[in-house]
C-alpha cells in the first residue's frame, strides 16, 4: 500500500508524458541557464538504463518463434530500414546542409525503430499485438547492427562517426537491458506465472522508464541550454523536418496497411515502423558522439513531444481511417 502513491504519480506522469516533456524542456533551460551543468553528464548511463530496462523487461521475446506473419514482417522491415532511413537522410540533406548534427539526430530517430509505445497504441486501438511485438523486437535486433552502417555510410563524410564505438555502444544500450529483461522474466514468471508477473510485475515496472526519459530530456536540455538560448530560432526550425519525418512516415505506413494486410495487421504494421525508438536514439546520441552528442540530442528530445501526440491522435481516428 505504502508505494500505490508512487505508483500513481508515475502513471500520472505517463498519461500526461507530453506536458510533462514540455516541462522537462523548459525546468531545464531554465536551470542550466542559471547553473553550469555539465555535472549532470554522471547521471546520463543511469537514466539510459531507467529509460530502457523497464521496457526491455516486458518484451515476450518468445512471441517471435509464434504464428508468423512473413508479408508483414517482411513490410515493416522494409519500411524501418530502408524507406524511412532514406527519407530521414534527405530530410537532412533539404533543412541541415549546414547542421549535420541536426541531420545525424534525425537519422537516429529514423534508424531506431519501434518501442513501449507501438505495443501500448497498437492494444489500444485492437491491433495484432502478437504482430506489433514480433515488428518491435526484430527491429531492434536488427537496429543494433544496422545503425552504425548507416551513420558510417551516410553520415560519415560530414560527421566524424567512430563505427566501432557506436556499435559497441548501440550494443550495450539494447542488448544488456534486453538480456538482464528476459532473464528476469523468465525467473519471475516461472516463480509466480505469466498472469501474476502482468499484474503485480509487469504493468508495474514499466512507468519507471518515464522517469528516465523526463531525467535524460531536462539533463539534456540543462546542459545545453546557453547554445539553446543563443540560437532559439534554429531550435523551433527543427520542428518542421520532425514533422515531415511522421507525417510521412504515419502516411506511408497508412496506404500500405490499407492496401495489403487486415486492419488488426495494418494497426501493428502503422505504429510498428511510424512510432520510433527516441529512449535508444536519446541514450546512443549522448552516450556514443562525445560532446557533440548533446547537439544531436537536442532534435530527439523535441521529437518525444510530437510521437506522443501524433501517436495519441492517429489512436484516436484509427477506426475512423481503416473505415471499409
Amino acid at each position: 500500500m505504502k508505494f500505490s502513491g508512487v505508483f500513481q504519480f508515475l502513471g500520472f506522469l505517463q498519461k500526461n508524458l507530453v506536458y510533462m516533456i514540455v516541462v522537462s524542456i523548459i525546468f531545464g533551460i531554465i536551470f542550466g541557464s542559471r547553473v553550469d551543468a555539465k555535472f549532470l553528464q554522471i547521471l546520463i548511463f543511469p537514466l539510459t538504463f531507467l529509460m530502457i530496462f523497464p521496457q526491455m523487461v516486458n518484451l515476450k521475446v518468445s512471441t517471435v518463434l509464434t504464428k508468423p506473419n512473413t508479408a508483414l514482417k517482411l513490410t515493416s522491415l522494409v519500411l524501418n530500414f530502408i524507406f524511412l532511413p532514406f527519407f530521414a537522410f534527405f530530410l537532412g540533406k533539404i533543412f541541415f546542409p549546414d547542421s549535420p548534427f541536426d541531420a545525424l539526430g534525425l537519422m537516429l530517430i529514423a534508424l531506431l525503430p519501434t518501442g513501449s509505445m507501438t505495443i501500448a497504441y497498437t492494444g489500444m486501438t485492437k491491433g495484432s499485438l502478437p504482430a506489433a511485438i514480433r515488428i518491435s523486437i526484430l527491429s531492434l535486433i536488427l537496429a543494433a547492427f544496422l545503425t552504425p552502417l548507416y551513420l558510417y555510410f551516410l553520415m560519415g563524410a560530414v560527421v566524424s562517426i567512430d563505427f566501432l564505438l557506436v556499435m559497441k555502444k548501440i550494443l550495450i544500450i539494447i542488448f544488456l537491458p534486453l538480456i538482464l529483461g528476459i532473464l528476469i522474466r523468465y525467473f519471475v514468471v516461472k516463480k509466480v506465472g505469466e498472469e501474476n508477473y502482468k499484474e503485480q510485475f509487469g504493468k508495474k515496472i514499466g512507468v519507471f522508464s518515464v522517469l528516465g526519459v523526463l531525467g535524460m530530456v531536462f539533463s539534456v536540455m540543462a546542459m545545453k541550454a546557453p547554445f539553446i538560448l543563443e540560437n532559439i530560432k534554429h531550435t523551433l526550425y527543427n520542428i518542421l523536418p520532425i514533422f515531415l519525418f511522421y507525417f510521412f512516415a504515419f502516411g506511408v505506413s497508412t496506404v500500405v496497411g490499407k492496401i495489403f494486410f487486415t486492419k488488426k495487421d495494418a494497426l501493428a504494421l502503422v505504429f510498428g515502423t511510424s512510432l520510433r525508438h527516441l529512449a535508444i536514439a536519446l541514450a546512443v546520441a549522448v552516450t556514443a558522439f562525445g560532446e557533440d552528442g548533446l547537439y544531436v540530442a537536442l532534435i530527439i528530445s523535441l521529437a518525444f513531444v510530437f510521437q506522443v501526440k501524433i501517436g495519441a491522435i492517429y489512436a484516436k481516428f484509427s477506426d475512423r481511417i481503416f473505415e471499409k
